[in-house]
């Protein structure tokens, strides 16, 4: 984000919505009303587009001493295998 400076918030805030917008415009909702961004889009598609936008998420899961450091994209594509230390 470096590239981006102070503005990195404006970044982070906008770049989400305007995939949401997009996705709505082209028909991807799920279904029509008032609902929690995660609820209306599939997530491995927009998680797809933020990457495409060079947005990462990333997500670490913590249990019993096993640590999942694989893409969220990954687990959101229902790969999630049991993982071994």
């Amino acid at each position: 984000m470096s590239d981006w400076g102070r503005h990195a918030t404006a970044k982070m805030t906008g770049i989400p919505a305007s995939i949401g917008t997009q996705l709505l415009a082209s028909g991807e909702g799920r279904r029509a009303g008032v609902m929690a961004p995660e609820a209306a889009f599939t997530p491995h598609r927009f998680i797809t587009e933020l990457a495409r936008r060079g947005i990462r998420v990333e997500e670490r899961i913590e249990e019993k001493g096993i640590v999942d450091s694989r893409p969220a994209d990954a687990l959101s594509s229902g790969h999630c295998e049991s993982v071994s230390s």
